[in-house]
């Protein structure tokens, strides 16, 4: 029998063994009624009689259900044991090496394909240098992308040869290439997990200070900590819960984090608007300064930044040089990008200033905290100067909650104190009563009830062995992990539940919303 006549059986068998069913519920109520009409058992043994007849039904439709799903199980098996078995065709040579990579990068008559037969780059050479800045453009389907695909070994020539350094690519080792190599598309991979947890992954040693460092090079620092959570705010599935903008320069963050030699932008700021686009690309510039920058863009302000760019068409490089003199020519380069040409004039310069980038980290304990009339301010006094009506923020509450920033009444940063609790007593003691103004988390120790109307929560809670009514005003602030749940309340209120901490009926409670 073929697949398809099976699955036809056992849809048949399926909705047969349902009506079969039926007909011997209706048969049972029939005679049944017959019964107690004519006195010779009382309706409540009836019904009790049709309710232990479907408690038989209830395994006999699980046994159907079973074999239902074989067919689509075996499927989805023999699936997996192909993927378990396929055995990947890049793989490192013995003694693989560890070049410098910062080094000049060379395709020498590079021919690929990803089927037999359709090349989809023809034979071409080029060569980056260390450092360079170099744009590749061209048509969609042109094979810009399949360049930055060959460069990080995710496919081998069909012929011809990539180096680095004079280095086949093939010789190198692949974990440490990829490493070395950056890659960045318009589509920025963002973990339903914190925006702490999606910086520094693959780089979980990561220190807070690195974090902040990254953070500040690509300006999304100052965006982070007016988040409710700081670093330790969720990003939502995929990144819900930031901005198209947001979500680019947290992946950019994340990938300078590893400090590659190479970086490959494809397409980056394609889909996000103009003033978000200029702010990631400013912060491209002044990231791989040092570094060499393979750079692919349809925007003619992007590519005039490069030092050269090189032209493909049709899976040939048709064109190189530097963008004026391309413009000049009037060639390939111009007749792809002549609407922008033709509007220059409206085309901003992009700054290419470096940016220092200046963290003021307090280390050691000559630091003062004195309180003022604002309950969550405070003033500092460090190196005999004294900071005025400064607001302390955690900015890692939940995984490091020592780590401080202080901050003017026009949320300019001041100081960031790494560990507040290397202060005194009294300084301690007064910084703790403003942080419980800006960041406190309040711990909730067992619910008690959950109701929900329309799209708000309201949950019943035990906290400090007080009771508590909370009423969170959409899911959207409502953040699920593994091992805790955080929401804000109505009143922007931080909250965490622990999930370990938590009895079976506070547990049953939270199934209504998790």
């Amino acid at each position: 029998m073929t697949d398809t006549q099976v699955g036809k059986l056992i849809a048949v068998r399926g909705e047969l063994l349902f009506l079969i069913i039926d007909l011997i519920t209706v048969f049972i109520w029939y005679m049944g009624g017959i019964f107690v009409i004519n006195n010779l058992i009382k309706l409540g043994i009836l019904v009790a009689f049709v309710n232990y007849i479907l408690y038989i039904y209830g395994p006999l439709q699980t046994f159907e259900r079973f074999f239902r799903d074989i067919p689509e199980a075996l499927v989805s098996a023999e699936r997996i044991l192909e993927l378990l078995e396929d055995k990947p065709k890049i793989l490192n040579k013995e003694n693989a090496k560890k070049p410098n990579m910062l080094d000049e990068i060379k395709f020498v008559n590079v021919t690929f394909g990803y089927e037999p037969g359709f090349p989809v780059l023809k034979n071409i050479s080029f060569t980056i240098k260390p450092k360079e800045k170099v744009a590749i453009v061209g048509k969609n389907g042109a094979g810009k992308t399949t360049i930055a695909k060959l460069l990080l070994r995710f496919y081998d020539v069909n012929d011809g040869e990539i180096l680095i350094g004079n280095i086949n690519i093939k010789d190198i080792d692949l974990t440490y290439l990829r490493e070395k190599i950056s890659y960045l598309s318009q589509e920025p991979e963002i973990f339903n997990n914190t925006i702490r947890y999606n910086i520094s992954y693959g780089n979980q040693n990561v220190n807070e200070i690195e974090i902040i460092r990254v953070c500040k090079i690509v300006n999304i620092h100052d965006d982070i900590v007016k988040l409710p959570f700081a670093y330790d705010t969720p990003a939502g599935e995929g990144g819900s819960k930031l901005s198209e903008g947001q979500r680019q320069k947290i992946s950019i963050a994340r990938n300078l984090i590893k400090n590659p030699d190479i970086f490959i932008f494809d397409e980056l700021t394609s889909n996000i608007d103009s003033k978000s686009r200029e702010q990631i690309f400013s912060s491209i510039l002044n990231i791989s300064k040092d570094k060499t920058l393979i750079y692919i863009s349809h925007n003619l302000s992007e590519v005039l930044n490069m030092d050269r760019v090189i032209v493909v068409e049709d899976g040939r490089i048709i064109e190189e040089g530097k963008p004026d003199e391309l413009i000049k020519k009037k060639g390939k380069f111009y007749e792809l990008f002549k609407n922008q040409i033709e509007n220059m004039e409206k085309i901003e310069n992009i700054n290419q200033k470096s940016e220092l980038v200046n963290l003021n980290i307090i280390k050691d304990k000559n630091i003062i905290i004195e309180p003022t009339n604002r309950p969550s301010r405070v003033n500092v006094i460090y190196n005999g100067t004294k900071y005025e009506n400064l607001m302390p923020k955690l900015l890692f509450p939940i995984s490091n909650p020592k780590f401080v920033g202080f901050y003017d009444d026009n949320f300019n940063e001041i100081f960031l104190l790494e560990d507040y609790t290397i202060l005194d007593e009294n300084s301690k003691k007064i910084l703790e009563n403003a942080i419980k103004y800006n960041s406190i988390i309040y711990k909730i120790e067992k619910i008690k009830k959950i109701n929900i109307e329309g799209g708000s929560i309201l949950l019943n809670a035990l906290m400090n062995n007080k009771e508590l009514e909370i009423k969170i005003i959409s899911p959207e602030n409502l953040f699920i992990f593994e091992d805790k749940i955080l929401f804000i309340d109505e009143n922007d209120n931080l909250y965490q539940i622990i999930l370990k901490d938590l009895d079976k009926r506070s547990l049953k409670e939270l199934n209504k919303i998790v």
